[in-house]
């Protein structure tokens, strides 16, 4: 009875390890396609890609940040700004999120809010 239970509770704990390193391995190869796609000018694949990327780890800011990038190539702007201040928001100690919003709300004739944008680089990232 207690081998049992033993190898029952091994099974579940490679299940969720095995889970947890495919869950990875997707978000990797979602990640790395996106990239390739946006290197090479296919924005609507890197769009899909990203968007992937993003569902199976919410916390990536390179995922968020490429996939403002890519959206902002399309002329997609609301979704570029809400994706870039979701990175902006993840690595507060970057500058390159809060720039490239900023270059979006230029683009968007919404140059108040890319001022704002960049002066708050200097209360966030002090030295900067």
């Amino acid at each position: 009875m207690r081998s049992t239970f033993i190898s029952t509770a091994v099974c579940a704990c490679v299940a969720i390890l095995v889970g947890a390193c495919s869950r990875e391995a997707k978000f990797q190869n979602q990640l790395d396609a996106g990239c390739e796609a946006l290197a090479a000018g296919h924005y609507p694949d890197a769009i899909d890609h990203l968007n992937k990327a993003v569902r199976l780890s919410p916390d990536s800011a390179t995922a968020y940040c490429n996939l403002g990038i890519a959206y902002a190539a399309v002329k997609q702007t609301d979704d570029a700004m809400f994706t870039l201040l979701m990175a902006k928001d993840l690595l507060k100690q970057d500058p390159r999120p809060a720039i490239l919003l900023a270059d979006v709300y230029c683009q968007a004739d919404r140059c108040d809010e890319a001022r704002k944008t960049l002066a708050s680089l200097n209360e966030e990232v002090p030295g900067q």
